[in-house]
């Protein structure tokens, strides 16, 4: 809860505060057209000046806030206090006046104008801003008196802190850490305006929880030098790295995130916590080097195509299958021999002249079956009769793919195996009958002699596993 001696100070509560912040408030706001009573508490304050606090919550305005008179501290109680007009306008008008003081609030992206005389450490739609347009004595970095100036100070010198910032020191600024536990000097926990020295040193006796450097300045940028580790909840590139760069990372517009590295072997290198390589990049190269496996997770299909690149997936079938797609959005699987199981009833060996069994359903549009080899295992308890009556496994339009399966094999025994290649030559990777696969069709094993098979029984079984591969059906020549 703010506490005041309230002698000099008006309390403004947000319509979205806390209750007992409103308990303690002068002025209560509704949550529409909040300057009226900002501006009625700003007007309030006696001739001298005072202090306007404004309490947790979000103030919206539909006009500026005024200055009228000099000596004023406008404070809420962190970036839950937010002050809000039109994200353009600014929420408090420049003035004359002076010996204004803005603290610990936030505003909406039309931030406040900083007028002559003023000290600012407040937020900005966000960000922080710490500005101060006080006169400063160079050796003890205490305001000069209102009738002195930087010239009249014998103290003074060419680096004069006008703007409280730290000038006339190195560029570089570094953070020094040391064995000894004694910690003497102004430097040692925070450097900050004000001090002289270069370096901010950190000890491991010193009490500090923490260390901090801040330079306060929105004209000089310095760089921060440590042989230590950087720790922040989130680092935020905003320029582009550089060819050279040892070790680098930026942030491009069209890029992203960029990482730039030199080594004599790798210029980046991934590494686990055990500190093995997980990948690499080679010095001056554009190949990337992974040391282990890639799991990919698997999908159903490639993304969209994009122009002068291809895509390596895994395909979500059981079993997985790896893809590979091309520019063109075809879709290419990697080498991968699959395997189909079907077991035909009595009935169906008995009716195969008339209808043929699918054994491998059609694999869609753009992409054909190339069928590889097969095994046949009867399991009969009578045989049956045939003539000449051979079995073939053929494409759904009837085109043959494979030897002819001899008959005699199985229709003679109670229990056999036949093992059946590719068409033509016999051997498995022979010939296919055309130089193109046809689109979208199935295999399937049909008789295609003079009639059915007679003969046989209820329980009689053929069981057939066919390996086949898929490819896309575009012609070539």
């Amino acid at each position: 809860m703010f506490e005041s001696s309230r002698t000099a100070t008006r309390v403004v509560a947000a319509s979205d505060a806390d209750d007992r912040s409103k308990i303690e408030a002068d002025f209560i706001c509704d949550g529409t057209d909040d300057d009226v009573e900002i501006q009625a508490a700003l007007d309030n304050l006696p001739a001298l000046g005072g202090e306007v606090h404004l309490t947790e919550g979000n103030f919206s305005l539909t006009s500026q806030l005024a200055r009228t008179i000099n000596n004023i501290t406008v404070s809420g109680v962190g970036k839950s206090t937010r002050i809000a007009l039109n994200g353009v306008t600014a929420v408090i008008t420049a003035g004359a006046q002076t010996g204004w003081v803005f603290s610990e609030f936030d505003t909406d992206a039309g931030d406040l104008i900083q007028a002559a005389d003023t000290v600012a450490n407040y937020w900005g739609n966000g960000t922080r801003v710490f500005e101060s347009t006080l006169t400063f004595d160079d050796a003890t970095s205490d305001p000069l008196p209102a009738d002195e100036t930087a010239a009249d100070d014998g103290a003074e010198t060419s680096a004069a802190r006008k703007d409280h910032r730290h000038r006339g020191h190195a560029t570089a600024h570094t953070i020094a850490s040391h064995s000894d536990t004694t910690a003497t000097g102004p430097e040692t926990e925070t450097l900050t305006d004000g001090s002289d020295a270069d370096a901010l040193h950190t000890h491991p006796g010193s009490a500090a929880a923490s260390h901090a450097m801040s330079t306060h300045s929105d004209e000089d940028t310095y760089n921060l030098v440590t042989t230590g580790v950087i720790t922040g909840a989130t680092l935020e590139p905003t320029a582009a790295t550089s060819n050279g760069d040892q070790a680098a990372i930026g942030r491009e517009i069209v890029k992203g995130i960029v990482i730039t590295g030199t080594g004599t072997s790798n210029d980046i290198t991934l590494e686990n916590t055990t500190g093995n390589p997980v990948m690499e990049v080679l010095n001056g190269s554009s190949s990337i080097t992974i040391t282990n496996s890639v799991f990919m997770k698997e999908v159903a299909s490639a993304i969209a195509d994009v122009v002068a690149q291809g895509q390596f997936w895994v395909l979500n079938d059981a079993p997985n299958i790896p893809m590979y797609t091309d520019d063109d959005g075809t879709d290419i699987e990697l080498g991968v021999l699959r395997y189909a199981d079907t077991q035909l009833t009595n009935t169906q060996i008995l009716n195969l002249n008339t209808a043929p069994i699918e054994l491998v359903a059609a694999p869609g549009t753009g992409l054909g079956l190339i069928f590889e080899r097969a095994y046949l295992l009867s399991d009969n308890t009578s045989v049956y009769t045939e003539s000449d009556d051979d079995l073939r496994i053929e494409l759904d339009d009837g085109t043959d793919v494979s030897q002819a399966i001899d008959a005699a094999a199985l229709v003679g025994t109670t229990s056999s195996i036949v093992a059946v290649g590719q068409e033509d030559g016999g051997a498995v990777g022979g010939w296919q009958t055309s130089a193109s696969v046809l689109d979208d069709a199935a295999l399937q094993i049909a008789n295609r002699g003079d009639g059915d098979w007679g003969g046989g029984n209820a329980a009689n079984t053929i069981s057939i596993r066919v390996w086949y591969t898929i490819a896309p059906t575009t012609p070539f020549s």
